[in-house]
């Protein structure tokens, strides 16, 4: 048996399992969306600012750098949004995390510039205007919003709406980004039903012989309006082009929560763009050579673009805008994003909460995460269970590739939580269940 570690002054914590079936390759210092809902637990003992939050590895003590989006206790209820700096998440095996709460005299545990490698050079979550709408990034390209942008719900939490009558955000010269474009990354989360050519973001240029940025929506490579395509365009001082149009196929602005990627590599003139995790083909690639290309000389707005006066406005909902720069985010990383975002219910487990030093109302019905027949993770309680599970038979009818954590861990006599063995004692005929005996 292993005597497991609590962090220091804590006494109360719960287990996040991520699914390595969700993760499409193993990812080092990837961003992991925690979502926090009506949480009665963490209500009941949290102070009330989340200030006591801390993230651990699965040794328990290590801790991680993580951003308070949002966090809120009401009747005792917890509800949050906090994303967790992870050092390697696994597609391999599960990846295994602690919150700890409930430590009344703890100070801000947050270290949100952390979070956001030195690529992103603007991460927007768009909960809230206080009274600028925030950079999280060390960068602080925080943006001021022209109109009447407005907090509504989102794909994430809070978003913000626009109302495609000239609402916008200006986030800046953004230097850190401008002054090196050969390699771009761009996602954010939309929501829109405007089928008329519309702009996501783009830079305030004066005219077309300026340099210039934009993403279009509804937006072809020759700048027609042909619903449902999706339109860069990166423009130099000399007239240098960089352009090209896909279609989605999904119905961008169909009125439905998509999440949308585009990376730009200028030194290979490619260009990828996935909608909802699914790589699209780009066409109508057009680039020509130039030196002076990357760069752009006026305040780069979300929800618009083009000259002196925002043209083209974005009308709809617009959530997590995330920009990056000197690095192409790979589809494996975008899919992986989108499963966390999209759908964090089965991204990650959150265990029943543990008890350091005391045993838990569940003494005897310990908690195991295991795979059901469809592979998607589950927790067991009980001492002896019939449960589904992914599990097959070799040629001679041994169990094999069982989709089972070999360990788990229960609080035995009121002692310290200690690390047991699972024994599977038998299957049926069909090896598609099996009996737990704790």
């Amino acid at each position: 048996m292993v005597d497991i570690t609590y962090l220091s002054g804590y006494t109360k914590r719960k287990s996040i399992t991520i699914d390595y079936t969700k993760v499409s390759t193993t990812l080092s210092n990837f961003p992991v969306l925690v979502k926090i809902t009506d949480d009665a637990n963490i209500g009941a003992s949290s102070l009330p600012t989340g200030y006591d939050i801390r993230f651990t590895t699965s040794d328990g003590t290590t801790l991680l750098n993580y951003e308070r989006e949002s966090f809120s206790i009401v009747d005792n209820v917890c509800n949050a949004i906090i994303w967790v700096n992870v050092p390697s998440v696994s597609n391999t095996e599960n990846t295994v995390l602690y919150i700890y709460y409930g430590k009344s005299d703890a100070t801000d545990g947050e270290n949100k510039n952390a979070v956001w490698d030195s690529n992103y050079k603007g991460v927007w979550h768009l909960n809230a205007i206080s009274p600028n709408v925030l950079d999280s990034t060390i960068n602080a390209n925080h943006g001021t919003v022209s109109g009447d942008v407005a907090p509504v719900a989102g794909s994430i939490g809070n978003g913000l709406t626009f109302d495609g009558t000239g609402d916008y955000i200006n986030v800046g010269m953004m230097p850190e980004a401008s002054s090196d474009l050969s390699y771009v990354t761009v996602s954010a989360c939309i929501q829109s039903s405007n089928s008329a050519k519309q702009a996501l973001m783009g830079t305030l240029n004066i005219s077309d012989s300026e340099a210039y940025f934009k993403i279009m929506l509804n937006s072809n490579y020759n700048g027609s309006n042909l619903l449902g395509y999706i339109q860069f365009y990166l423009r130099s001082n000399s007239g240098d082009n960089f352009t090209g149009s896909v279609n989605s196929n999904t119905g961008i602005t169909d009125g439905n929560k998509h999440h949308f990627v585009i990376t730009l590599d200028k030194t290979t003139a490619s260009v990828s763009i996935l909608i909802d995790g699914v790589p699209k083909t780009v066409s109508n690639l057009a680039t020509s050579t130039g030196t002076d290309w990357c760069t752009w000389t006026r305040p780069l707005v979300i929800g618009g673009n083009n000259k002196s006066s925002v043209t083209e406005p974005y009308s709809g909902i617009l959530d997590e805008i995330r920009f990056s720069t000197g690095i192409l985010r790979s589809v494996e990383w975008s899919q992986t994003e989108y499963a966390n975002q999209f759908y964090p219910s089965t991204f990650y487990l959150l265990s029943q909460e543990q008890t350091n030093g005391q045993p838990p109302s569940n003494d005897l019905n310990p908690t195991l995460i295991y795979f059901d027949e469809d592979n998607e993770m589950k927790q067991f309680v009980g001492t002896t269970r019939k449960h589904p599970v992914a599990a097959y038979s070799d040629s001679t009818g041994a169990p094999v590739n069982l989709l089972i954590s070999p360990t788990f861990y229960v609080s035995v006599n009121g002692e310290n939580r200690q690390q047991l063995e699972l024994t599977i004692s038998e299957f049926d005929a069909h090896h598609q269940w099996f009996w737990l005996t704790i």
